[in-house]
């Protein structure tokens, strides 16, 4: 009898590699200001075509995730190094890339005002109980001394000044005063105001020398351009107590020998100006 032995090979699976993503390219910023926003891409591909997913992380915020993101640096006072990773998986394989990016401090913003004077007057000792407020000009000779106030409240009190200039306009002379006059600006830290200052209530303390000019000119219209930028620093720094009123007023008021006078606040256009520049770290 013939036997016939037949055997039966058993079939194995094949079993085909997956294989990992492969980040191509992703986006360096370089250098980026700080609390500044910018998009970041990823490029990635996967030989076997499977979906993948982004995980982003590191420093600053990062939008919801996929190839592209926007990100947005921290806030530093200092340059800094950030480090910015992206994660690529696709489900069960993934590559990962590293960049790191410099974070610029920012630079505080120059702010530039041009105050008008809220209040201005002069005194005469020859009229002494005599209010001159509503005057369009403001007389600078035989005595009579103008003053100007302006309203500080908007320069914050952590500003850091970097200029400031007081800008009378010194208006047309007449012949009854002469054309020439050596004019001492003072800063004013005490409290008036234009409707009832006379002489005889005139301010006797608080009058802080600023500068003097000799030879003034008084027979042309002109804009003086004195600087009162350590005068504003020192009062915004150390403002008088207990009276917020009087520390968002600045005052200055202009005593001389001789001359003519400067316009007034009522004269459009030719108003007393305090010019600022400062900055908020």
């Amino acid at each position: 009898m013939l036997l016939l032995l037949l055997a039966c090979e058993k079939e194995t699976a094949i079993v085909e590699q997956n294989n990992a993503p492969v980040i191509e390219s992703l986006t360096d910023p370089g250098t980026i200001e700080s609390g500044a926003t910018t998009t970041l891409f990823c490029e990635a591909y996967d030989k076997d075509k499977d979906q993948l997913t982004y995980i982003w992380s590191g420093d600053g915020n990062f939008s919801s995730g996929g190839a592209s993101v926007q990100w947005t640096a921290p806030e530093t006072n200092d340059d800094v190094y950030c480090t910015i990773k992206v994660k690529v998986s696709d489900g069960a394989e993934y590559d990962q890339k590293t960049i790191n990016v410099i974070v610029k401090a920012k630079e505080p913003e120059l702010v530039k005002l041009e105050l008008k004077a809220v209040e201005d007057t002069y005194i005469d000792p020859n009229s002494r109980d005599q209010n001159w407020g509503s005057r369009q000009d403001l007389q600078v000779y035989e005595g009579k001394i103008p003053y100007f106030k302006f309203n500080i409240s908007s320069i914050p009190k952590n500003a850091t000044i970097t200029k400031a200039s007081f800008r009378p306009i010194i208006g047309f002379n007449n012949s009854s005063v002469k054309p020439y006059g050596n004019v001492t600006f003072y800063h004013v830290s005490s409290l008036w105001s234009e409707h009832s200052l006379t002489y005889n209530n005139r301010i006797l303390s608080g009058n802080n020398y600023v500068t003097g000019m000799n030879n003034v000119k008084f027979d042309v219209a002109q804009m003086l351009d004195v600087d009162v930028a350590y005068e504003l620093k020192d009062y915004i720094k150390n403002p008088p107590q207990g009276n917020e009123l009087v520390y968002n007023r600045f005052c200055m008021k202009i005593e001389s020998t001789d001359g003519g006078y400067f316009y007034s606040r009522e004269v459009s256009g030719y108003e007393p100006i305090l010019y600022v520049e400062y900055i908020v770290e």
